[in-house]
């Protein structure tokens, strides 16, 4: 139930971080459309998917770079690792 609670918590401030971050304009692209699916199973597991949705505009791109944080401040002397598969 703890590891529930810690997960569902790590999830929020997942989603609260992409929304604090806007899509710059100044490069020439910009996010037209963010989805994300969030699945929280009973061992605590996390399958997530999102579909993101971007306009280059004139900019020839492959596609854009996408940061996942696998490490998190837990107090001033650990951090918690998480496992990531992609």
């Amino acid at each position: 139930m703890r590891n529930r609670a810690l997960l569902s918590l790590l999830a929020a401030l997942w989603l609260s971080a992409l929304a604090a971050v806007p899509a710059s304009a100044d490069e020439g692209w910009v996010i037209t459309s963010f989805h994300s699916d969030i699945h929280i199973a009973a061992d605590s597991t996390l399958a997530i998917s999102e579909d993101i949705r971007v306009d280059f505009g004139a900019m020839q791109k492959h596609g854009i770079f996408r940061t996942i944080p696998i490490r998190y401040r837990y107090d001033d002397t650990h951090d918690r690792y998480y496992e990531l598969t992609v």
